[in-house]
């Protein structure tokens, strides 16, 4: 059920399940629609690529979306490029297994609330920040990791950020982090002595083109592998 307020407003609620089969919700190719809001209760388990390449929303309103059921996110909100803030606070990700590219290409977010995402079902971070190129500084400091297995260039093309706290990371499951700072330039110091990299086996071009660092810490890295 598609209804609007304004004419560049969309309130989508309850969209029938033989509808929602495609790889992803919403017509990227349609000018008019700049806010979202969803109102949506009922199974979903999965919202995979759900806006993708939605490159005129400005605003999607989450705050009466129903999230419980979903293992799959990956792509959510993947080339909305005009949206600018985005909060996920109330957002239920308890069975969520997939984020990758969650947040690619969102090129001009400055702020994103991940305050109260629960992370401790992911496996997979893989491109999650991508090319998010106008954030500054980013708190992810509520992040369980401890079930990830893929992070590579999770921060990939991060350009604007400057600082970035990773020491409640915990890396014990990860395979894969090749690219995962690259083209972070603007980033000028990166503690990782926390990290345990004992079961990764790819860390090509990890810190790439970030030509701002003046201060990195390895000192627990096993690259053994």
């Amino acid at each position: 059920d598609y209804t609007g307020v304004l004419p560049n407003e969309i309130y989508i609620n309850n969209i029938p399940n033989n509808q929602i089969e495609k790889s992803y919700y919403f017509d990227n190719s349609d000018d008019n629609i700049n806010i979202v809001k969803l109102i949506w209760n009922q199974t979903l388990d999965s919202t995979y690529e759900m806006f993708r390449d939605c490159k005129n929303i400005t605003e999607i309103d989450l705050s009466n979306f129903d999230s419980s059921l979903v293992r799959y996110m990956n792509g959510m909100f993947s080339g909305c490029s005009s949206l600018i803030s985005l909060d996920l606070s109330n957002l239920n990700t308890s069975l969520v297994v997939n984020m990758a590219y969650i947040f690619s290409r969102c090129s001009s977010l400055i702020s994103l609330n991940l305050s109260n995402l629960n992370t401790a079902t992911v496996t997979n971070m893989e491109n999650m920040f991508n090319e998010c190129a106008s954030f500054i500084t980013l708190n992810i400091s509520s992040f369980n990791t401890s079930k990830v297995i893929y992070m590579y260039a999770m921060f990939n093309g991060c350009s604007s950020l400057s600082s970035l706290s990773l020491f409640n990371f915990n890396t014990s499951s990860v395979t894969l982090m090749y690219r995962m700072f690259y083209g972070c330039l603007s980033l000028n110091s990166l503690d990782l002595s926390s990290f345990n990299t004992s079961k990764v086996i790819d860390m090509d071009r990890m810190f790439y083109g970030c030509s701002s660092l003046k201060s990195l810490d390895l000192y627990n890295f096993d690259t053994s592998l």
